[in-house]
């Protein structure tokens, strides 16, 4: 029997809901945040994927060594979560420069800018994104 060892790190995104990791199209386990377990498998290779939500991540292949062992980190992408707090600053920016910096219009524009472009990002994420928003990489 191999074993595989799935660790998933202590997260600010997503904290509350487990991933479902689903490996060789099957549904073996939910892995909680700031969590490790550890499963028994019969094949040598094998292809694993990571949901929560409707997000996921991309289904990457992996082949168990000679200890027949393989040690797997699995996290939120963390670029992703600073968008998405970064988007939420600057909507408390744009908001409260409306009211406070009526005579710095080229703040005021740097700030609309800012925000369209994180806008973008978040948009991109949550639609043509959403399968890269889970990284699997492997462990020594």
């Amino acid at each position: 029997m191999n074993e595989l060892v799935l660790n998933r790190p202590k997260e600010q995104i997503y904290r509350f809901r487990s991933y479902s990791i689903i490996v060789d199209d099957k549904h073996i386990a939910d892995l909680q945040n700031d969590s490790q377990q550890t499963l028994s498998l019969d094949s040598n290779e094998i292809t694993i994927q990571a949901k929560v939500g409707r997000l996921s991540s991309n289904a990457k292949n992996f082949e168990f060594n000679d200890k027949k062992n393989l040690k797997l980190n699995i996290q939120g992408n963390r670029y992703y979560s600073k968008a998405f707090t970064l988007f939420g600053l600057l909507l408390i920016a744009e908001i409260g420069s409306e009211y406070l910096l009526d005579s710095f219009q080229t703040t005021i524009s740097i700030i609309h800018l800012l925000t369209l472009l994180v806008a973008f990002y978040v948009i991109y994420t949550i639609t043509f994104g959403k399968d890269s928003w889970i990284t699997i990489s492997k462990t020594s």
